[in-house]
């Protein structure tokens, strides 16, 4: 089902980066591959009185990673100028900022120890689920310290609608049926989002 009135939607790091990860260089607008899908998701996200959050720590995750997403995609686009390069994280840096401070809005990160000891616990429970990685080591494979803190974070939010979180992170599209299962969050995952949202009519 799609966002609708009283929903939350808690943007991840990497979310956030790629609904400003674009620029023009001669020109021509250089953008990654979420981007078209995501202005939309935020646009009819934002009609439909659906807020879009995040948390301290996703905004401080999107600003140290925001030039690593840049150099990824000039390589994508065998563009070699580090000067252009530097210019065009300076101007994504600034747009994840203006976004941070004035288009969506910043929640308190409410858990506690034995929050994340419970989710710790659920991810070994449900190793099976990780479709990146097969094998004896995938249950030796535990999230990073951020991410459980993301699921506790959405998981303390109280809201009369349904909780989300939006993020390409295998922490949470990996286990999309036993996380809305157990604590009723569900989760959008950025590489199914174009196709989501024709099946929910959002053109």
């Amino acid at each position: 089902m799609p966002p609708v009135s009283n929903d939350i939607i808690v943007a991840d790091a990497n979310a956030c980066i790629f609904k400003e990860l674009a620029f023009s260089i001669d020109n021509q607008l250089i953008k990654n591959e979420y981007y078209d899908s995501l202005q939309l998701f935020f646009k009819k996200c934002n009609e439909l009185a659906a807020e879009i959050c995040y948390f301290g720590l996703i905004a401080k995750e999107a600003e140290r990673n925001a030039f690593k997403a840049v150099r990824i995609l000039y390589k994508e686009h065998h563009i070699c100028s580090y000067d252009i390069m530097r210019r065009a994280s300076r101007h994504v840096a600034e747009k994840l900022s203006n976004l941070f401070k004035n288009k969506i809005t910043q929640r308190t990160m409410d858990c506690t120890e034995e929050q994340l000891q419970e989710i710790e616990r659920f991810y070994g429970e449900n190793a099976h689920c990780r479709k990146h990685l097969i094998g004896p080591y995938a249950k030796d494979i535990t999230p990073s310290e951020a991410d459980l803190k993301i699921l506790a974070g959405t998981i303390s939010l109280q809201t009369q609608g349904t909780r989300h979180i939006l993020s390409e992170d295998k922490d949470f599209t990996d286990f999309q049926p036993e996380i809305t299962g157990k604590w009723a969050i569900q989760i959008i995952g950025l590489k199914e989002l174009k196709r989501t949202m024709q099946e929910w009519g959002w053109n």
